[in-house]
């Protein structure tokens, strides 16, 4: 008990030399060393953490980049010949409709004429100071009252363009029979839907005789009734077959 009382004695710090007492770090000194120890594992430990995320991050983008790829290529091989089509709306077929005993319209100044039913309207020198005539089915010339409006004007070629949409130019020949006039009057036609079909308007422009960079201009509105069966209340294709057949019988008058 001696011996370990002197041993306890001799290595307390009381009991130490001065050289010994040097040596041992102070309690401030202890415990700045094992804050730094701690906040340099804690880093490195964090350090660890978020290189492992940005790891794992990349890989699951990659992956998924990858399976995109495969999945499209997979896609192109199993239908290499896959071809979207636009629906294209139908319209019911009618018996073509006798102009005989319709009204014509002679324009001396513009050397034109063109045919409209007798119990359609027609408005000269219109108030929009740039139409030639105007043709309808309703009095008020208005394009939203279920009506049929027919707007001719004197233009320059490039104010109106052509459309080299197949889609449209489908629309073009199977509402207003587009290809027959580009075969009656040459080339130089142009014709444009614009709008999202059946809403919108047809744009069809015809050359003078006697040259190509002038003509005149069809705005051609038809409402989208049209495309409703009478059972729907609409008008089952008339104001179509109608506005098919008011331009058939458009003709410039010979000088």
């Amino acid at each position: 008990m001696a011996i370990f009382s002197k041993q306890n004695q001799a290595g307390s710090p009381k009991n130490l030399t001065p050289r010994q007492a040097s040596r041992v770090p102070s309690p401030r000194y202890r415990k700045r060393y094992h804050k730094l120890i701690y906040s340099t594992y804690f880093r490195i430990i964090l350090s660890a953490i978020l290189i492992f995320l940005l790891f794992v991050t990349a890989f699951l983008i990659a992956y998924q980049s990858e399976t995109r790829k495969k999945a499209n290529e997979d896609f192109e091989k199993a239908i290499p010949d896959a071809e979207i089509l636009l629906p294209t709306p139908e319209i019911t077929s009618i018996p073509a409709i006798d102009t005989s005993s319709w009204n014509t319209y002679s324009n001396e100044e513009y050397s034109f004429e063109v045919r409209y039913p007798k119990d359609y309207f027609i408005e000269t020198n219109p108030s929009d100071q740039t139409s030639i005539v105007k043709i309808s089915n309703s009095s008020l010339f208005e394009e939203d009252e279920l009506a049929l409006v027919i707007t001719v004007r004197s233009i320059d070629d490039n104010d109106v363009s052509s459309s080299d949409d197949s889609r449209l130019i489908e629309i073009l020949n199977r509402d207003l029979y587009f290809d027959n006039l580009i075969k009656q009057y040459g080339s130089n036609v142009k014709g444009n839907f614009l709008g999202d079909p059946p809403w919108g308007y047809y744009y069809i422009f015809i050359p003078f005789p006697a040259q190509s960079t002038r003509g005149l201009s069809f705005k051609v509105r038809i409402h989208g009734i049209d495309d409703l069966s009478s059972q729907e209340g609409g008008t089952s294709g008339l104001l179509t077959k109608t506005a098919q057949q008011i331009l058939s019988t458009f003709q410039f008058l010979e000088e």
